[in-house]
């Protein structure tokens, strides 16, 4: 283990020498191509570790990649961003989920859980935006983050109910429903509150409370249930 943590460390400190040369030498590269460079440099000590935390930074260095290359490649969809995002970590973290059974070393569950997080959370925060109507034209990429998120969500419940016991991803589920629910019937709310915002706040607030106890409760039988 304490071999894994100084090749982690190795490979922090590798990025730290590519932005030393790059300043020292003054080699014009831009920002997203340092993280390509750190990227594929350490790759091989990412596949010869077998560690998760290694994992963990090495796809933080693809994210990191990949959106400073989409601010500065020019002429890209912005709108199209998020759902690059999505198509990495999802990747990753069905890659995971898939191969954890095969390998020992990948059977924790700390990484899967923040890819989850990473992905769902990512169309969560459009899809809000659609639900607020932010992005309501058909048209918009976003747009089509909300049907997304509810897929994914549903998925989520479905696999980690029936095929893998896994309460925290339920969770996550369920909170992206809750959001997704509660910033629903606020918009109705509000449209039909006529200036009243105090008591649609009030109202709101009831229903939070009820989702999560109701939530809480599900989540109780389930931890109480045997896989």
């Amino acid at each position: 283990t304490s071999s894994k943590v100084l090749l982690l460390a190795a490979t922090v400190l590798l990025g730290v020498w590519l932005a030393i040369y790059g300043q020292a030498y003054q080699t014009g590269a831009d920002p997203f191509e340092l993280f390509r460079g750190w990227a594929l440099l350490a790759l091989p000590w990412v596949l010869l570790a077998r560690f998760p935390a290694l994992w963990a930074f090495w796809l933080l260095l693809l994210n990191l990649w990949l959106g400073l290359w989409w601010n500065q490649a020019g002429n890209l969809d912005q709108n199209l961003l998020p759902w690059t995002f999505v198509a990495l970590n999802g990747l990753a973290w069905l890659l995971w989920e898939s191969l954890g059974g095969l390998f020992g070393w990948m059977s924790g569950r700390w990484l899967p859980r923040i890819l989850g997080l990473a992905t769902l959370g990512i169309l969560l925060v459009p899809a809000l935006g659609v639900v607020a109507e932010v992005h309501a034209h058909r048209a918009d990429p976003m747009a089509w983050t909300l049907p997304a998120a509810l897929a994914l969500g549903a998925l989520m419940l479905f696999g980690f109910i029936r095929l893998r016991r896994d309460l925290f991803m339920v969770t996550l589920a369920l909170a992206a429903f809750i959001a997704l629910l509660t910033t629903f019937l606020g918009q109705w709310l509000l449209q039909g509150a006529h200036g009243d915002g105090c008591g649609v706040a009030m109202l709101l607030g009831l229903l939070v409370v009820a989702q999560v106890g109701g939530a809480s409760a599900w989540l109780r039988k389930l931890h109480q249930e045997v896989p």
